[in-house]
């Protein structure tokens, strides 16, 4: 092993985390930095999901103020606006102890000590919860991620909810009483954007401009059963081209935890690799159609009423290993578990139909996003440094 690679385990260690810790009690003397808002994306995984689109309104806004980002890559791409502090330093622990905002969409230990003149917002990062998360997982969550979790709640002030069926999710699963503010998602607000940002958004992505896209985008799998992402592109896409008369191109876009099943895919011109393309945002906004199997993205294309195709050709084993919630049986498509159910069901595709399929559901979801939510978050970010909010 490489000296990286012995400080990076060193870095990440349990034991090491715990000590630096106790460098949150003699930080908490420092004075708190009125304008400072550290971020927080899958525990330093860059700049994307909710955080980022919050840290862009306030940038939009030419707001003033300090804008920490936590990494693990000190060479991840950021705005210049934007300075970047590396998870697991000491550094970390004393941008955390001084910030006035704090901005996550996760629920991992912090090594701070949350002072009153502070505050936490959790953003989350999953619109709906078809998959058993939190207080309905616990069952099979360690331990240390549970009483992590209670304690990230205990500091939380404010959940930032998109939907109605969120919004119980919180109350019932995130061991949570604070506010939930209804608000809409911030990345979701990219979805509200005209033709012409689509147009662009495919030029950047160098796709034709005269296809349909269809997106794959499975979730990981906690047992690596690469198998079940066993799909046809050749067949889907000729489906598409009967059903709807124009050419289709596939993007497969693996989940970042299961990377691997992109081995399973043979990519040319028609069936594209979108594994490492950054934001999945931009993605899901540039798709007309979309299949997957047990994903929350599912909530983004229901925000744009976009046909979705679910594929789950594992669901007894998904739902005995990692659980699924009601929620997910609640939808309103058909659960396709071979590759031939599905082809049958995009052949068979009615824009009216599904339409019809979805209206009460669509009542009982109830979205809160129109495209200002970022607007909505920095606000109250905003009077929380200026001192008009009061808690």
């Amino acid at each position: 092993m490489n000296f990286h690679g012995l400080l990076t385990l060193v870095l990440t260690s349990k034991l090491y985390k715990k000590s630096l810790g106790l460098f949150r009690f003699p930080f908490r003397l420092l004075p708190v930095s009125s304008k400072k808002v550290v971020f927080f994306n899958f525990n330093g995984k860059g700049y994307g999901d909710n955080p980022k689109y919050v840290a862009q309104e306030i940038i939009r806004q030419q707001l003033n103020y300090d804008l920490v980002w936590v990494v693990n890559d000190m060479k991840e791409p950021l705005p210049k606006e934007i300075r970047p502090v590396k998870m697991w330093t000491l550094r970390y622990v004393y941008e955390l102890a001084t910030a006035k905002v704090i901005v996550s969409n996760v629920k991992n230990y912090l090594p701070f000590v949350k002072r009153c003149s502070q505050y936490y917002v959790q953003t989350w990062h999953g619109a709906i919860p078809f998959k058993n998360i939190e207080k309905d997982a616990e069952a099979t969550l360690a331990p240390a991620y549970i009483k992590e979790s209670k304690a990230n709640s205990r500091i939380t002030d404010v959940c930032i909810s998109c939907n109605s069926i969120q919004s119980e999710n919180y109350r019932e699963a995130f061991w949570f009483d604070g506010e939930i503010m209804e608000c809409g998602y911030p990345r979701s607000d990219f979805f509200f954007s005209p033709q012409s940002e689509k147009d662009r958004m495919k030029t950047k992505m160098k796709l034709p401009a005269d296809k349909g896209i269809m997106l794959y985008c499975p979730t990981f799998r906690d047992n690596g059963a690469s198998e079940a992402y066993g799909i046809v592109p050749d067949q889907i896409l000729d489906a598409l081209h009967r059903s709807t008369g124009r050419e289709w191109i596939l993007l497969v876009r693996m989940h970042p935890n299961d990377k691997k099943g992109v081995s399973l895919f043979r990519f040319n011109d028609r069936v594209i690799n979108m594994t490492a393309y950054p934001d999945m945002q931009e993605l899901l906004f540039v798709a007309d159609a979309q299949i997957t199997d047990y994903s929350s993205t599912i909530a983004e294309f229901l925000i744009m009423q976009k046909p979705v195709f679910v594929f789950a050709s594992d669901l007894e084993e998904y739902s005995r290993t990692r659980g699924l919630s009601k929620n997910y049986f609640e939808l309103p498509f058909k659960i396709n578990r071979t590759n031939d159910e599905l082809v049958q069901t995009i052949s068979a595709y009615s824009e009216i139909a599904y339409r019809k399929a979805m209206a009460p559901y669509m009542k009982r979801y109830n979205s809160f996003d129109d495209g200002h939510a970022a607007e909505r978050v920095v606000a109250r970010i905003k009077s929380v440094v200026d001192g008009s909010f009061k808690k």
